[in-house]
């Protein structure tokens, strides 16, 4: 049976953040599988993905490196998900972030963006920013 979500996550030589990052997405209390891409030689990511030991993550990797873009496209070329969720190697999701978004999703749209939230060392606040009406027009006008 396919996931509901399917979260892509491009990595490239991160352990400490990759690991905070899989936390955060494992904890999602939604039915979901992460795509773990490491772009170029393997890395840290398949030590960091044998310690988890979860079998809702895949460990991807690109033969040489690509770039962000071409790594996330190598997960979204393997997801099984209804929904495609993106989240970078170094980014932390709140507990309840992909059950707020599905939530939103089941009630008028085909998709859907978040705002951005900075944090420090000890996840203390230091900024915050909003995606503007006028930011939402621009991505969904046509070129």
């Amino acid at each position: 049976m396919s996931p509901l979500v399917s979260v892509v996550v491009p990595t490239c030589n991160r352990d400490r953040e990759l690991r905070q990052a899989l936390d955060a997405i494992l904890v999602q209390p939604v039915d979901l599988e992460i795509l773990l891409v490491e772009d170029g030689p393997p890395g840290p990511a398949g030590a960091v993905a044998a310690q988890l030991g979860d079998s809702r993550l895949r460990l991807l990797r690109n033969v040489g490196r690509r770039g962000a873009a071409a790594t996330r496209n190598v997960g979204v070329e393997a997801a099984r998900g209804r929904w495609l969720a993106f989240c970078d190697d170094d980014d932390l999701w709140a507990p309840d972030k992909l059950p707020a978004q599905l939530a939103g999703l089941d009630r008028c749209a085909g998709w859907s963006c978040t705002a951005e939230i900075t944090v420090d060392s000890d996840l203390q606040v230091t900024a915050h920013q909003r995606l503007s009406r006028e930011g939402i027009d621009f991505w969904l006008t046509p070129m």
